[in-house]
């Protein structure tokens, strides 16, 4: 599905279903490198004014979380954050000031063995209910581009993929079917059972797995989370979802 010709112009807003009043693009700009932006296979998608612009500033923290906590990981992420990032904190001082007040240093240490001292990034809870909310938009905005409908009606069930996490969800990634939106930038699986509507998705984000997602009806919400494993097929009967593989 490419996005040469805006075809939802003037539809309402896909994430919930107000008026229309721009374009939106999932993922945000903010997310990707110059280079990659010219994208025919990019969602965009319509927006009415609250979703389009009271997301910004938390779109924006998204992307400085992952830049900065990927750093080691992603050269994509070293180049974000040596790149637009850093010339960003030069140009807005609060913004700046917010981020380095959650660094420290601390002493990695493995099986007992010291690895030096490292940088550790301490995001408050607010902090992190904005990057969540961001994680949560993205995946309603993909759900209507597979969709062509709204999940506004659906409850989400978010599962960060901490560092810890995804070393042992990296294996089971290679099961799924990844869409690589933007390769190694943003990609992501997704299942979706028509059915009943609710769907299952993974973000990768600089290459690591970040999210898993759920977007369910409001009861079945507490029972899907332990469903969702890579390669496992659910009974669409059952209060459960697939992953597509």
């Amino acid at each position: 599905m490419g996005n040469s010709n805006f075809k939802y112009k003037d539809q309402p807003c896909a994430w919930c279903g107000g008026q229309y009043y721009d374009k939106a693009h999932v993922p945000t700009k903010f997310l990707i490198p110059k280079e990659e932006r010219n994208n025919q296979n990019w969602p965009i998608l319509p927006s009415c004014r609250e979703c389009n612009e009271g997301l910004k500033l938390d779109e924006e923290w998204f992307a400085i979380h992952f830049a900065s906590s990927l750093y080691g990981y992603s050269k994509v992420a070293q180049r974000m954050f040596d790149g637009p990032i850093t010339k960003h904190f030069q140009n807005s001082k609060s913004i700046a000031a917010r981020y380095n007040k959650y660094l420290s240093l601390v002493e990695l240490r493995v099986n007992g063995k010291s690895q030096g001292i490292k940088t550790r990034i301490n995001i408050s809870d607010e902090d992190w209910k904005r990057i969540e909310h961001v994680a949560e938009m993205f995946v309603r905005g993909l759900y209507y581009w597979h969709s062509n409908k709204s999940a506004k009606d659906l409850k989400a069930k978010i599962v960060y993929l901490t560092p810890a996490r995804f070393k042992s969800f990296i294996g089971n990634i290679r099961t799924l079917k990844i869409i690589p939106l933007f390769p190694v930038t943003f990609e992501y699986s997704y299942g979706i059972i028509e059915e009943t509507g609710e769907a299952a998705f993974v973000i990768m984000i600089y290459n690591k797995p970040c999210f898993q997602i759920l977007l369910t009806t409001t009861d079945r919400h507490e029972k899907m989370e332990h469903k969702v494993k890579s390669g496992e097929i659910v009974p669409k009967n059952d209060a459960g979802i697939e992953i597509l593989g």
